[in-house]
């Protein structure tokens, strides 16, 4: 059946309806049903915002927050670094002479006139100071504040020790030098020590191998010179401060390496022997890179 269409003047009601209030009556009618949602119109969805978001409230009084606490420091780890300083040598040289039977022994010997006795014996002690510089690693590992570790060392040195004594009579005078030559010498040491957190005091104890070279010689006879690779041992302590991954250290060392002699055979006039005692001390500073 085809629909009439109203009077001329006359607004049709399917054209009043407002489907928001249609939604809002239906609501109300059924509150026992989730409620139809009520659809905006396009001018209205436009112009929606939601409502601000709600802050909690600050008092202008509150303390700045607490930054986290950072590690403490630990000396466990590997490192390697370079060092440098001075070192003391200290040596005894006990002369003596002794003389070779044959024809000519009493214009030759130690005991003729032309030596006199303070050529047969005698005892000298020097010492000189040397620069010297060299690299070093090793590790440690903390108990909570006991720390130990291997040190591991080599120092090349400048200079030499020389000295010259006269042994003579009251005809003639015979000038007999000894000198020594430490070209390096390194350790390899133990360290025990105690951390109050980035600060290491330490006491160090091994083994110490020097290359040392001596000379004995004789007025008018060639300087007679030995090289040799002593072992001894080397005692100290020191501190360390640790700054990141940087620490820097000074230590004192105290070493001997022995004794060694040393015979200048005098183109087989007689034989002149000197003993070397060999000992040291040294105070350095050093800067080590710890790698992890």
């Amino acid at each position: 059946m085809r629909r009439r269409a109203p009077p001329s003047g006359v607004v049709s009601p399917i054209a009043c309806r407002d489907p928001a209030r249609e939604r809002a009556d239906l609501n109300r009618r059924r509150p026992w049903r989730l409620p139809v949602p009520i659809s905006r119109s396009p001018v209205q969805r436009a112009d929606y915002s939601p409502p601000p978001t709600q802050l909690p409230d600050v008092p202008d009084n509150a303390p700045p927050p607490v930054p986290p606490t950072p590690p403490p420091f630990s000396w466990t780890g590997i490192y390697i670094g370079v060092h440098g300083g001075a070192t003391n040598t200290t040596t005894t040289s006990n002369a003596s002479c002794q003389d070779i039977p044959g024809p000519f022994t009493y214009t030759s010997s130690c005991l003729g006139d032309s030596f006199g006795p303070l050529f047969q014996q005698g005892s000298l002690d020097f010492s000189n100071i040397h620069a010297g510089g060299g690299v070093q690693a090793g590790g440690r590992v903390q108990f909570g504040i006991l720390v130990v570790g291997i040190d591991i060392d080599v120092t090349r040195l400048s200079g030499s020790d020389k000295e010259t004594y006269v042994a003579f009579d009251t005809e003639s005078g015979f000038d007999t030098t000894v000198e020594q030559h430490m070209r390096w010498f390194g350790t390899t040491r133990a360290t025990a020590g105690i951390a109050f957190g980035n600060i290491l005091i330490f006491v160090t104890g091994g083994v110490a191998v020097g290359d040392v070279e001596y000379g004995v010689g004789v007025q008018n006879y060639a300087t007679e010179f030995q090289s040799v690779v002593q072992v001894g041992y080397v005692a100290g302590g020191g501190f360390e401060i640790g700054l990141g991954v940087i620490s820097f250290r000074g230590e004192f060392l105290h070493f001997d390496l022995g004794d060694e002699t040393v015979t200048n055979g005098m183109n087989g006039d007689s034989l002149t022997s000197s003993t070397f005692e060999n000992t040291g001390d040294t105070f350095r500073f050093a800067i080590n890179f710890r790698l992890n």
